[in-house]
């Protein structure tokens, strides 16, 4: 049986990528699409750091999937992109803890970097097309984004 603690740790991780899922879906115009954050890695990353308690590797390949379910996306291609990102954040989690606003929005768009390169390189491998670089820029507005989540820690 759980303990209340990682049973709330997990019942959060469930909103969050509801929330997440709610807010990839929402129609925008196409010319805004490039600055949309990656929702799914910044709620992630959020629960990953601060209220993880056991399964962090689990939990996302479980959230990849189920992301990439209700996005119609190929299966497992969030997955693997949140399973590097999660590996990239649990090796660097103290010190992202203990980095100011500035410091850990700088590892934020490190970390949106690697789950776009691990995500475009899935999409370029299964559908042989071409890179879109200006996707990258999501990155920008995904650790712009990060202090809201600094703000509730």
């Amino acid at each position: 049986m759980m303990n209340n603690s990682l049973h709330s740790s997990f019942k959060l991780l469930f909103k969050l990528t509801v929330l997440s899922i709610i807010l990839q879906i929402i129609p925008i115009p196409y010319s805004l699409n490039f600055f949309m954050p990656l929702w799914s890695l910044l709620f992630f990353s959020y629960w990953l750091v601060f209220h993880s308690k056991e399964y962090p590797l689990l939990s996302a390949i479980i959230v990849g999937v189920i992301t990439d379910i209700f996005l119609g996306d190929i299966l497992g291609q969030h997955a693997l992109s949140l399973l590097i990102s999660s590996f990239f954040l649990l090796y660097i989690r103290h010190n992202f803890i203990m980095s100011s606003i500035v410091g850990q929005q700088i590892l934020i768009l490190i970390t949106s970097f690697l789950f776009l390169i691990s995500y475009l390189s899935v999409d370029l491998f299964v559908h042989s097309s071409t890179i879109n670089w200006s996707l990258f820029l999501s990155s920008i507005s995904t650790a712009i984004i990060w202090f809201i989540f600094w703000l509730k820690k």
